[in-house]
This record gives structure tokens, C-alpha cells and sequence, in this order.
């Protein structure tokens, strides 16, 4: 109660009948009040857990995947927007194109495509903790492929003297040009294939090599 400076006109019976009733005044604004504050908390929650929900939707895979050539070294890459948390990048489903491999650390997609071809998959980008993302995506590979050259030489090994001579010849598949260009590590070798030992006082180890000219 609010009092002047004059002393109240009320009888002493009346003042406490007033205060009589200020316990339940007050305990009725204190659950009021609580009730308030349990409102504005659960309200406070739902606009927390709606700003995670969008922020989770915000992260996307971003790929810079172009189409490739048969024989030539390919460069693309696998990224993530929105979040700058570090993720492991992986293939959940389909193959990349045949020469291709997918850093799982880095997201870089390097190699040199040996097929022509169109490979159809899905990029997976996981975080430590937290949920993935995923991405249904192509690659497109054109050219002819590169023919697959081998190069056999004979004999594997032997023993030829000091100043000696010895003929090697060279078989090739995958090529419709046989011929080959030949060097030795020490001695020489003509373009036949036929070798000439140097001139050694102890035992020497030569490497003859046949190179194909396609």
C-alpha cells in the first residue's frame, strides 16, 4: 500500500484484512510470471531448432565435372557450399569413368579416361558428425581410345664378352607399326637390335631398352 504523508483514515481491522489478502495477490503473479517465462523458453527452442533445419539444407554439393577426352588428363573437382566444415567425399552409387578417381579428402577428380563413355552416379559429401549430402550427376567421355602398346624383348637376359656382340629382337601387339628405336645403357646397339658390348674388366650390367614409334 501506498501512503501519504497524513496518516491513513482507516480503521486498524481494515488494514489487516488488507493485508490478509497480499499472499494470495503475490503468489498469483509469481505463476503468472513463471508461466510467461516458460513460454517465451519453448518459443526460443522451436526458433533454434527451425534456423538448424535451414542451415542443414543450405549445405549442397557444388561439382565442376566437364566433359573429358580419351587420352587426355582430366581435371574436375567435388566441393561443398555452405558450410565450411571439413567432409570425405565418396561415390555411393554408379562408377566414375573408367581412369578417373575421386580424392576423398580434397574432392579433385584427376586421371586420364582410357574409354569413351557416359557414366552416370551419385556424390556423397559426409561430415564428421551431422548429415551427408548427396548429388545425382554425369560425366561424359568422347574420343576413340588410345590403343594399348606392348613391347616384348628377347632375349630377357644373357652373358655376352668383353667386346662381344649379341642381336636382340623386339615383338609388339597393339600397333600395326613394328618398328622400334633401340638404346643401351653402355656398348652400343644399332637399329637392327644388334649389340656391342664394351670393353669391362669386371662384371657389367647393361639395360637394352626397345621403344615403340606407334
Amino acid at each position: 500500500m501506498k501512503h501519504s504523508g497524513a496518516a491513513p483514515f482507516v480503521h486498524e481491522s481494515s488494514v489487516l484484512a488488507t493485508h490478509s489478502y497480499l499472499p494470495r495477490i503475490c503468489s498469483i503473479c509469481i505463476s503468472f510470471l513463471v508461466a510467461l517465462s516458460s513460454i517465451g523458453a519453448s518459443k526460443a527452442q522451436s526458433s533454434v531448432d527451425q534456423d538448424t533445419v535451414a542451415q542443414t539444407k543450405q549445405v549442397t554439393i557444388v561439382t565442376n565435372l566437364p566433359p573429358g577426352k580419351v587420352g587426355v588428363a582430366y581435371s574436375g573437382s567435388v566441393s561443398i557450399h555452405g558450410n565450411s566444415s571439413r567432409y570425405q567425399y565418396s561415390v555411393s552409387s554408379g562408377a566414375l569413368p573408367t581412369g578417373l578417381r575421386l580424392d576423398a579428402n580434397t574432392g579433385a577428380v584427376s586421371g586420364t579416361p582410357t574409354k569413351a563413355e557416359t557414366s552416370y552416379l551419385e556424390l556423397r559429401a559426409a561430415p564428421a558428425s551431422g548429415p551427408a549430402a548427396t548429388l545425382q550427376t554425369k560425366i561424359a567421355i568422347s574420343g576413340t581410345p588410345v590403343p594399348q602398346i606392348s613391347v616384348t624383348v628377347s632375349p630377357l637376359s644373357s652373358v655376352v664378352q668383353s667386346g662381344g656382340s649379341l642381336r636382340f629382337h623386339a615383338a609388339l601387339e597393339g600397333t600395326s607399326n613394328t618398328s622400334v628405336v633401340w638404346s643401351a645403357g653402355a656398348g652400343t646397339i644399332s637399329n637392327t637390335g644388334l649389340f656391342t658390348a664394351p670393353k669391362v674388366t669386371s662384371f657389367t650390367t647393361v639395360n637394352i631398352t626397345a621403344t615403340s614409334r606407334r
